[in-house]
């Protein structure tokens, strides 16, 4: 528990020189994601559209990497090595490696929980989606979606440790096996039930609202603590400044 409040403390303290530069960049992803989305719902539950959501799940997935600003982001530092800047700056100071780890998912959680929220909420402004959702259902909308966003989004605090020999082979090994498992879920969701993943998950969220809603957040919080464990092993094996 202890870690935890020294976490927050940490936490607080990046805020404070980031803040405007993250509020800034989130409202403009959140005035992206509204415009694209609401005029593409006009015509997407009458015809669903793959890239329509395509671009949804990257919006809500990667959201949370675009609202971070430079010096904080995870990029390439030399030939093969990406790390977060600002995580090589705080490794060097006399703070325990447990609550440096958990200071990123606490800045993670506390940042991208909120934003989506609001987002996914605004969303309801959509007469498309309101025809098709009630109050209730939309909330389990909202809460599956916020915890996709957090479920696919807990791997970006803990990137932020840094990564040795990453080569273009293994980039494009990973990026073959990440575009293999998105098409396939793909695949499953046209094919069996014959409409888009937006779509699909309204009626998820209509049909079975109390179930989506508690197994969205159980599968957020599972990815989280597991990506927070993953972190706290690598952070113990490998010197990220070598």
């Amino acid at each position: 528990m202890n870690t935890w409040k020294e976490a927050r403390a940490l936490a607080r303290f990046e805020f404070k020189s980031s803040w405007s530069k993250r509020i800034t960049l989130l409202i403009f992803t959140t005035l992206l994601i509204l415009f694209i989305m609401i005029s593409s719902f006009q015509s997407y539950f009458d015809n669903s559209n793959m890239g329509i959501d395509v671009f949804f799940i990257i919006l809500i997935g990667y959201s949370y990497m675009w609202s971070i600003p430079k010096g904080f982001q995870y990029e390439k530092v030399s030939e093969h090595t990406y790390v977060s800047p600002v995580f090589i700056f705080m490794h060097q100071l006399p703070i325990k490696n447990e609550v440096l780890i958990k200071s990123r998912f606490y800045i993670f959680l506390m940042q991208l929980i909120p934003f989506l929220v609001v987002v996914m909420s605004l969303l309801y402004l959509s007469p498309e989606l309101r025809s098709v959702l009630d109050v209730s259902s939309f909330i389990a909308f909202v809460i599956l979606w916020v915890s996709f966003g957090v479920a696919f989004g807990a791997i970006f605090p803990a990137s932020d440790l840094g990564d040795h020999n990453v080569t273009t082979e293994r980039i494009i090994v990973y990026s073959a096996v990440f575009l293999i498992i998105f098409s396939t879920v793909f695949a499953v969701v046209y094919i069996t039930y014959g409409e888009g993943i937006i779509h699909f998950t309204t009626y998820l969220a209509d049909k079975w609202p109390v179930q989506t809603a508690i197994i969205s957040i159980v599968v957020a919080i599972t990815s989280v603590i597991g990506w927070l464990k993953a972190a706290l092993r690598k952070i113990e094996k490998v010197d990220f400044l070598t």
